[in-house]
């Protein structure tokens, strides 16, 4: 687990002192810090909860640090899909300066960013900070196998128009004949997929996850625009290339079977394992998948979604090589 500090479920009670010491070297006192973290769709019960978040407020303060938490409202209909909404979510969810320990702003303000011929819209409030925690719950997602510090920051630090358009990019469009292998409709996640003499694609459930394009044994499947993949690592790493200082924290506990983004997130699929720690999202990711494999003993996130999270953290790690 290169570049990473992990503090075990059972040690959790190192959280505070082992933190101070990582963040000392990273911000500075007096610096704007903003927290971007999911704060839960109505009815999710596995969220990060604003007891755990009040300990790393506690800890940034006493830093003399000046956090606050950040999140977006998300493209679909739902508890966070304009601002106002998302902040009385997140004040019903217990997310208020009084509970925390610092203010809460939901934005969709936004700052364009290109990469590779893709213009992304970064929040703001992110860009303008002085820096940025990501501090994220991994848990699985259908889109990616499971969502982290990449999905934390590639959707969600994202502005919902950019966010309708990486799932948008990521649908399957047919360009050759079909030959009814059936291959891709069992890698959907939204049974969206339907034949007779060829395919059918009902888009209305189509999340552009394009797992059918990856299936697809005679290449006639591409996407719209480019797969899910590159599109939520080109906005991760739009972010991230705009961030003045950043670090990040993924919580692996309460690994459950869906995302924090919806009401039901299924089951817990692997018992709780502990904290991460880097200034490397590439190492947190990896590192992260590591131990969910170790615990599970199988890769159970590419078993349940059809897809292994390395997918997403590959493509990250080409764009961070190249410097895109």
């Amino acid at each position: 687990m290169q570049n990473t500090t992990f503090i075990k479920d059972t040690e959790l009670q190192k959280l505070e002192e082992t933190l101070l010491g990582e963040l000392k070297s990273v911000f500075s006192a007096g610096e704007g810090i903003a927290v971007k973290l999911h704060m839960g769709e109505a009815g999710n019960k596995y969220y990060l909860k604003p007891e755990f978040v009040k300990r790393i407020i506690t800890v940034m303060k006493q830093l003399g640090l000046k956090p606050f938490l950040f999140d977006s409202p998300v493209r679909y209909e739902g508890a966070r899909n304009t601002v106002e909404k998302y902040e009385q979510c997140a004040k019903e969810h217990g997310f208020t300066e009084e509970n925390v320990g610092c203010g809460v702003v939901i934005s969709n303000d936004s700052v364009p960013v290109e990469v590779n011929g893709f213009t992304y819209e970064v929040c703001k409030p992110l860009v303008d900070a002085e820096g940025v925690l990501v501090l994220s719950h991994v848990k699985g997602h259908l889109c990616t196998g499971f969502g982290a510090a990449i999905k934390n920051l590639g959707m969600g630090a994202m502005t919902k128009e950019t966010k309708n358009r990486i799932h948008e990019a990521g649908k399957p469009v047919l360009v050759g004949k079909c030959m009814l292998c059936k291959e891709c409709s069992k890698v959907c996640p939204t049974d969206n997929i339907r034949y007779d003499e060829t395919v059918h694609f009902d888009k209305t459930k189509c999340c552009g996850c394009s797992n059918c394009i990856y299936a697809c044994k005679y290449d006639v499947l591409k996407p719209e625009l480019k797969p899910f993949d590159k599109m939520l690592t080109g906005g991760a790493y739009a972010a991230l290339s705009n961030f003045k200082k950043s670090y990040f924290i993924n919580v692996l506990k309460n690994l459950a079977e869906h995302c924090d983004c919806v009401s039901d997130a299924g089951d817990v699929l692997v018992d709780d394992i502990g904290i991460l720690m880097s200034n490397n999202i590439i190492d947190i990711e990896k590192a992260s998948h590591e131990l969910i494999k170790e615990k599970a003993g199988k890769d159970i996130y590419e078993e349940v979604h059809h897809k292994s999270p390395m997918v997403h953290i590959k493509e990250m790690e080409k764009l961070v090589t190249s410097g895109a």
